[in-house]
């Protein structure tokens, strides 16, 4: 059995490079800044498949390199039966950002 050797980077210079190499892709610096906040807490957690390298991985494959992201695009908020609930179209934005901004409407939501 071969032992793994794990490398602990700062966090904020790897939130640094994180949001480099996400802006390079052409991301807003809020999508960027949301992509490197849940990469630090995926590597954080022990969370391998959505860790800094994983997700630049895929959105090289999936994401903004294979048309499947869309940097910049807005969240359109939809029409909706209840004040507690909301429908989203996303348009292709970059995950990590529609997770950020979703987890923040939640709390909003919640104590209002």
């Amino acid at each position: 059995m071969t032992k793994e050797t794990f490398r602990i980077v700062p966090r904020p210079r790897h939130d640094a490079l994180v949001e480099a190499a996400y802006r390079h892709r052409g991301y807003t610096a809020t999508e960027s800044s949301a992509a490197a906040r849940l990469c630090s807490e995926a590597s954080w957690h022990g969370i391998r498949t959505h860790n800094a390298i994983k997700a630049l991985h895929l959105d090289e494959r999936f994401g903004s390199g294979g048309g499947g992201c869309v940097p910049g695009a807005e969240i359109q908020r939809l029409p909706g039966r209840f004040m507690a609930a909301q429908t989203w179209d996303a348009n292709l934005k970059l995950g990590q950002a529609v997770a950020v901004e979703a987890l923040e409407t939640c709390i909003d939501l919640a104590v209002t």
